[in-house]
């Protein structure tokens, strides 16, 4: 209710690769949207963040070399805990 990341999320472990891929795309992989129209209208409308920052941008891309661990958060009750393995 304030905003807050969950105690306790669901978690999920993709591959290290060198390529990007773009945000919308995780975000159907994972679940949290049922098509990628879905997840590009959610991220233009300010409903999806990365690590606390706001995602609007469609042509976004998750670059997994930049760290282990992520948290991504589409509208207001779904959270992923992201690990690059």
């Amino acid at each position: 209710s304030k905003r807050e990341d969950p105690e306790q999320m669901q978690s999920a472990a993709i591959p290290l690769q060198d390529a990007p891929i773009p945000l919308f795309r995780l975000i159907v992989e994972l679940g949290m949207a049922a098509s990628g129209s879905e997840a590009k209208r959610l991220m233009q409308q300010g409903g999806v963040t990365l690590d606390g920052e706001k995602v609007t941008d469609i042509a976004a891309a998750f670059d997994r070399s930049r760290k282990a661990c992520y948290v991504l958060r589409v509208g207001k009750l779904k959270h992923r805990k992201i690990a690059v393995e």
